[in-house]
């Protein structure tokens, strides 16, 4: 876990060295256990995959959708519902003045 964040530090700053990151790390009393928080965060997320994916469907159906936050997305599809029943209820109203 901690190598990981360890490397991905590596790639950000390659010009910083060994002993210097050793002695910022050490200055920094959470920094070992901020890896640790975020790789807990990553597995405790990792069964709402479903809930992730049925987000981004729901934000590729509704018209600008795409980027959106969550409560963004939840105004604007309940916004675009509202459109959509406008637009049944004036089909039907329309189809009512339909000569046989």
């Amino acid at each position: 876990m901690e190598n990981a964040c360890l490397r991905a530090s590596m790639r950000r700053k390659t010009r910083r060295t060994a002993a210097a990151r050793s002695k910022k790390t050490a200055q920094r009393p959470g920094a070992a256990s901020l890896c640790a928080v975020k790789e807990e965060r990553r597995q405790t997320a990792a069964p709402l995959g479903t809930v992730g994916r049925k987000f981004r469907e729901l934000q590729a159906l509704v018209p600008g959708g795409e980027g959106l936050h969550a409560d963004q997305l939840f105004l604007r599809t309940a916004g675009y519902i509202l459109h959509l029943k406008l637009q049944v209820h004036l089909l039907r109203a329309l189809s009512d003045f339909q000569v046989p």
